[in-house]
């Protein structure tokens, strides 16, 4: 009897999380997002602890991370939790972040998105491309 219960609220659930079975009225970046590369200046800068690093984007407007570093010999990562907010086609705000803004790049049918992020260090200019791949 419970397996029938389970198995009612399974399909009411997703039934009902889109009246017509599409999730094309979906923003695009709902969903879980793995980092996939990063690059400095064009040149692949990504480790393989690195690569761990997810993204989680809620239709509430939360958003989870768990981003993954070296630190020295091992890899550690940490959880972070804030808000973002879609303000404009591809442009993005996220609550975590220094910068307001930032503007997503979405290919491949909406399964790949890419932001740059351009850094002054010391007079010197620095573009870091992210890349992730939704899982």
């Amino acid at each position: 009897m419970k397996k029938i219960i389970y198995l009612f609220v399974a399909t009411t659930l997703l039934i009902s999380y889109s009246a017509d079975g599409s999730t094309a009225d979906l923003d695009p970046i709902i969903g879980i997002w793995q980092l996939e590369s990063q690059t400095e200046d064009g040149i692949e800068i990504t480790t393989e602890c690195e690569r761990n690093t997810a993204l989680e984007f809620f239709e509430d407007g939360n958003h989870t991370s768990e981003i993954f570093y070296l630190d020295g010999v091992d890899c550690l990562s940490y959880t972070d939790t804030s808000t973002w907010e879609n303000l404009s086609g591809s442009t993005y705000r996220l609550d975590n972040v220094a910068e307001d803004e930032a503007t997503l790049i979405f290919s491949e049918n909406n399964t790949v998105f890419s932001f740059i992020k351009t850094e002054i260090i010391s007079g010197d200019t620095y573009d870091f491309t992210l890349t992730f791949r939704k899982l």
